[in-house]
């Protein structure tokens, strides 16, 4: 599996644990299958792994005057499931290319990819409410808060999710990019789908939504009961 698909050693698990047709008494923890790899037991060597090569230690930087667009995150735990973090994904950065809007939901990790036709504050908000529209009265209780950058597309958000007692729409402090740090790691896996600098229109519109899929494919489906199959 590690060879086969561009999975992290704990997806490869929990895939092998779904699959029937293994035994489950040979498969491996993470941790163990971590180690196989740092001994160079499999094929797979560590320049392989996205995410352990470009890991970093987080750097906290204290700026003032920086623009904040509205109320800071609170959001803390991952025990409650509506909780979203979201941002875009450019291609080329020049007229005529699309953009990508991620939304990563906190506890269960549930990605949303959705092609927008650019990365203008309107395009972003067009997206949502077509998510509220299909989800009606569900749209509260799945979308209870939504964690924002302070890029300039997310400087309408209130227009589609108003903020209400304990909900609504929270934005990350300046130079605080862990404080939505489900969404940049999830943002990191798309990015081997839609490279860095290369144009999102040429892929098939198809892709985003196979994207999704490919990166729900080990989460549990029943945590997402009530967002799109």
């Amino acid at each position: 599996m590690l060879a086969r698909y561009p999975w992290s050693p704990d997806q490869v698990v929990m895939a092998a644990h779904q699959d029937t047709k293994l035994s489950q008494a040979t498969i491996p923890c993470t941790t163990t299958l971590y180690n196989w790899i740092d001994q160079q037991k499999l094929k797979t060597i560590n320049i392989d792994l996205a995410e352990k090569v470009s890991r970093k230690a987080k750097k906290v930087q204290s700026k003032t005057n920086e623009k904040v667009l509205g109320r800071p995150i609170e959001v803390d735990d991952r025990q409650e499931f509506g909780h979203w973090e979201i941002d875009s994904v450019v291609g080329q950065r020049e007229a005529g290319d699309l953009n990508l809007l991620t939304l990563t939901e906190r506890k269960t990790r549930y990605e949303e990819v959705i092609l927008v036709q650019g990365k203008e504050s309107c395009y972003v908000n067009q997206a949502l409410e077509s998510f509220k529209q299909e989800l009606g009265s569900k749209f509260e209780k799945i979308f209870k808060t939504i964690t924002a950058d302070n890029g300039s597309e997310f400087s309408k958000l209130t227009q589609v999710v108003p903020d209400r007692e304990n909900g609504g729409i929270y934005y990350a402090h300046p130079y605080a990019s862990y404080e939505r740090g489900s969404n940049e790691r999830n943002n990191k896996i798309i990015r081997r789908i839609y490279p860095k600098g290369k144009p999102i229109v040429e892929q098939p519109a198809k892709t985003a939504r196979e994207t999704s899929d490919w990166m729900n494919i080990t989460e549990n489906s029943d945590a997402t009961d009530g967002t799109r199959s």
